[in-house]
């Protein structure tokens, strides 16, 4: 699967000067993209006549994709629209089009969309949200517990639990002496696991999703947060496209895609 090397960037428009010089009326002159991004910016989205323009360079986008023979001629033009929504300075309705272009493309079974689907939404993800680190080791690894044992992950789960009523790891009160001790923990399980699984990349992306739902799985279920967590597995996800052959990496999908259930079950029983 091929990304795009920048999804910022504008690509530039396909023309046909005879074409263009045939058409008189200015309601058949295609429409220009940067046309479309200059209104939006102007008059945003809710104005009549940006979301009509944007409309009508969708509507064109697929038509044209279709007289070319492409399979994917719809989902091509809601990414093109999404792409013009980021350039408008509207991201998180830029991250809405691409969730809908994915559950497309997997409800379809196109894979190589699907995948390509999940990277820009990553990169839209990122943008509006980025991730945060709730852990931070201190400059002297401590990877040992009381029994001089490696701290293993349900271990940190089990010290984390009992202060989950917080709802979100940010909001841990690190005056408490056991929710510090916790948190350290955390700290020292990620670092190691992050030294341990570099250079590795089935591993990294494995550990990266087990980081992902640690606070989920002790417990900590802040609405808020958990639509953090959703973000973060879609980057994960992202990060992981399906690559045939590899049976560690379909098994991680499917840990991911299972991660990605848990939570939005979790967020609809907060509606």
């Amino acid at each position: 699967m091929s990304h795009p090397e920048d999804f910022n960037t504008i690509p530039p428009e396909p023309s046909d000067e005879n074409a263009l010089e045939q058409k008189t009326s200015p309601e058949q002159m295609p429409v220009r993209k940067e046309d479309v991004i200059e209104a939006l910016k102007e008059k945003g989205l809710k104005d009549p006549e940006a979301e009509g323009l944007l409309q009508k360079y969708t509507e064109e986008v697929e038509e044209r994709g279709i007289a070319e023979g492409r399979l994917d001629a719809r989902t091509e033009s809601w990414r093109e629209k999404a792409h013009i929504l980021l350039n408008a300075g509207l991201p998180k309705e830029a991250l809405a089009v691409m969730q809908d272009v994915a559950e497309i493309t997997q409800t379809e079974g196109d894979t190589a969309g699907y995948d390509e689907a999940l990277w820009i939404i990553g990169k839209l993800q990122a943008r509006i949200n980025p991730p945060r680190l709730h852990s931070q080791p201190p400059e002297e690894p401590i990877v040992l517990d009381e029994s001089g044992e490696k701290v293993e992950r349900d271990r940190v789960i089990e010290m984390l639990a009992p202060f989950s009523y917080v709802g979100d790891p940010a909001h841990l009160d690190m005056n408490h002496p056991e929710a510090a001790k916790a948190e350290e923990l955390a700290g020292q399980w990620i670092l190691r696991g992050d030294v341990e699984t570099a250079g590795d990349t089935e591993k990294s992306l494995k550990h990266e999703l087990d980081k992902i739902m640690l606070y989920v799985d002790a417990g900590f279920h802040d609405k808020d947060y958990l639509e953090d967590v959703l973000e973060w597995l879609g980057q994960n996800a992202g990060d992981a496209p399906a690559e045939s052959g590899n049976e560690a990496r379909a098994a991680l999908r499917r840990e991911i895609a299972s991660a990605i259930k848990k939570v939005r079950h979790l967020i609809a029983e907060k509606k």
